[in-house]
This record gives structure tokens, sequence and C-alpha cells, in this order.
């Protein structure tokens, strides 16, 4: 059967198509189902590639806006960077000066914290001394918003003794290299006597003074300190004590500053006898704590009041060539007795008189002697017949110092009548 279509195309009209060309309608419709299916079962039709001009303008501005946030961003963190480098502070080094002043009881203290950058470094520092590798003090120092920092450290709350002692400040994990201040002021030994300038020994003395008519011994009592320069060093004489009868000379005397290395002080006693003294002296400069705070010294022996000579002269005779006189030693006095008389006439004889042993028949201190009128004491520069006569008296106890009879000495001029 043949079917007859008229089409249309651009105008043109198609007038037959052959009926081997015609696709029957059940196939076509076939054809549709079969598209139909297709386009169910298979993916998506890809969506055109441009989009319309109102989309892409919107998406144009999103980027933009997306540009001008990460711009922003970039430039507040330079911005920071540059900030943070620029006032950022870092504390760079720290340095210590000390300075003492002799008349000061304390150590001043200076600290001097460089840093990085411009903002404040206020706080506060670890200041630490230490003094034989022991750390004997710490505390805190201000730290000013220029770096600077000052301090004054009592000396009694750290200073042990004599030696070097180092200061250091610690600030926010800087230390700085440790600072020196020496100490040799301080008293950490002292002893009772008198200076002995060849044998480096110490001594008691004692002599005859007299006081209110009364012969008394006088103890001169010197304490010397193992420094030439002592601070704030306070000593006291704590008794002198005759410990044969359990009288005094001093007790509990006040405290007298002493700035040399040594000080003196004379007492008078009135009778010979077994002593002590004990002296203390306190340094005020050290800690409570230290060995050094209170330093002792004493001493215990036997003092004796020294005999005093005393020697009368009367012509006896006379003639040309001589004279004789008599020497009279009996008013010589002592505590205890007298044991020996012994005189140096001058001329060069001499006499000994003592309770065992007395030549002229009598132990009582006097005794006779003719001097020639032409001769004079040798070296003495005397007018002729004068001469340089001299007494020792020893007394009947024994001078614990040297060992020996205390004595007592007198020299007179006999001259020719």
């Amino acid at each position: 059967m043949g079917l007859s279509v008229d089409i249309d195309i651009g105008g043109s009209r198609l007038d037959e198509i052959e009926d081997e060309d015609v696709v029957p309608v059940e196939e076509v419709e076939e054809v549709e189902e079969v598209k139909e299916v297709e386009v169910l079962e298979g993916e998506k039709e890809p969506e055109p590639t441009t989009k319309p001009p109102a989309a892409a303008k919107k998406d144009r501005r999103v980027w933009v806006k997306r540009l001008m946030v990460g711009a922003v961003v970039v430039v507040l963190i330079i911005v920071g960077l540059i900030a943070f480098i620029y006032f950022r502070t870092e504390v760079s080094d720290v340095n210590v000066s000390l300075e003492s002043d002799p008349k000061s009881d304390r150590l001043n203290v200076t600290v001097l914290v460089g840093s990085t950058g411009t903002a404040s470094i206020a706080g506060e520092a670890d200041l630490e001394i230490t003094y034989d590798d022991d750390v004997i003090h710490t505390s805190k120092i201000s730290i000013n918003d220029d770096g600077t920092g000052k301090a004054t450290i009592p000396y009694n709350s750290f200073i042990e003794g004599n030696g070097n002692y180092y200061v250091t400040v610690e600030y926010e994990g800087v230390e700085s290299p440790p600072a020196e201040y020496s100490v040799d002021y301080i008293v950490e030994e002292i002893e009772i006597g008198v200076w002995d300038d060849y044998s480096k020994e110490y001594k008691l003395d004692a002599r005859v003074v007299e006081e209110g008519g009364q012969l008394k011994g006088e103890l001169n009592l010197t304490v010397f300190m193992d420094t030439d320069a002592p601070r704030a060093a306070e000593i006291t004489v704590d008794e002198i004590k005759n410990t044969d009868d359990n009288s005094y000379l001093a007790q509990e005397e006040l405290p007298q500053l002493v700035t040399e290395g040594f000080y003196q002080e004379g007492f008078s006693y009135s009778q010979s006898g077994n002593y002590s003294i004990s002296v203390t002296l306190k340094n005020s400069l050290v800690k409570s704590t230290s060995n050094y705070y209170t330093v002792t010294d004493t001493w215990s022996g036997f003092l004796n009041i020294r005999p005093e000579a005393n020697m009368d002269v009367e012509h006896q005779s006379d003639d040309l060539l001589t004279y004789t006189v008599e020497l009279d030693a009996s008013l010589s006095w002592n505590d205890g007795d007298i044991t020996t008389y012994y005189w140096d006439f001058g001329d060069g004889e001499t006499y000994t008189e003592t309770a065992d042993d007395f030549p002229d028949g009598a132990f009582d201190g006097i005794t006779t002697h003719t001097y020639s009128t032409l001769g004079t004491t040798t070296g003495a520069n005397l007018p002729q017949g004068s001469y340089l006569t001299t007494l020792n008296v020893k007394g009947d106890v024994i001078d614990s110092n040297t060992e020996e009879l205390e004595t007592g000495g007198l020299t007179v001029q006999v001259d020719a009548p």
C-alpha cells in the first residue's frame, strides 16, 4: 500500500516518499518506548557548559568578596608580625654593682637590666648571696620601667664571717654574673694580754701605783684582735675576779666600741692573788647565728703587786779621800715579805742581803758603804766623788709571767759631802 505525505522543509515540498522509506507506526512507537527507557535508565544528560549571564555575574561577585577577605587577613597578619617584632621586649642581660660605705650597716646593690624592644620590663627579680658555695641569703628586688633596680641589704642578714661573698640577680630566666664583696673587718678571735714585738706572745703586766696613799697593783688589760680595722665591734669586760676571795675588780662593764685592732683599759687591785679575766666581743654586723656573733677569751693566773724600793742615804763619816754613808732600804714595801735587798753602789761594788745570808750581821735592809772622793760612776758624767747607787728588792711571790721573783728598783745619786 502506498502512502503519500506532504512535508514542507524550508519552503520545499516533498511530494512523495517511497513505501520502503516509511517506518510503520507500530515500529515508531516501539522506538520511542526504547528511547524513554534509555533516558530513565541512563545517566543524566550533561548540563549546558555555558551558564546564564545572571548566574555567572553572581559567581564573580562571590569570588571578589573572597579575595578581598583573604587580602585583609594577609594584611592583618603582616601588621601583627611587624608590631610583634617591633614592640616585643625580652631581657638580654642583667648586671649587678655593689657599693659599701664603711660608716653604714648595709650593702648597696644596683641592678641594670638590658632588653630588646620598647615595652616596659618592670617586675621583681630574685637576688641571691652565696658564701663558701652555700646560699646564705635570698630576697626580691624591684625592677623599674627603665630596667634599673636598687636595694640595700643589712650586713647582719647575710655576713657569716670574713671572706668573699657573691651576689647574683636573676630576672626572667637571665642571671647576672656574680658581683664579689670582700669582708675582712669581722673579729673572729681575741686574746688578752700585752703585745710582745719579739716573741708575739701575750702577757699581763702589773706595776705599782699609788692611789690614795695606798700602794696598789695596776693591771694593764690589753685585748688584741685578729683584724686591724674592726667595724661595729663592741667589747665588754665581763669580769676581773679574785678567785681567792671571790671579789671583783670589774663586772659587766658597759660595752665599748672598738675601731682598731686592740683595746686597752687599766684596773688597779690592792692585793696579790689568783685572778680570772673574761672578755666578750660582739660583732654587730654578722648574722646572729654566726659563729662570730660573739667572741670570747679568758685568762687566769696569779697577779702580784710589785715591791716598791725605797732608800734613804745618810752620811756617817768622811775624810780627805773617802766618805761613808748608811743606805737604809727598810722602808721598801711589799704586800707580802721582802726576801732580797740588792745594792749596786755605782763604784764597781755590790751587796746582797737575804733572810738566809746577811754579811753585815742583820737582815734589816740597812747597810753602809764607803766611797772614794776621787772617783765617780763610770760613764755617768757625774762630778768627782758622786755615784749612782741602785737598790733592787724582791718579794716572796714568783711572777707567773717571768717565773722570777717580783722586783722593784730605785736609783739615787750619792754625793760626797
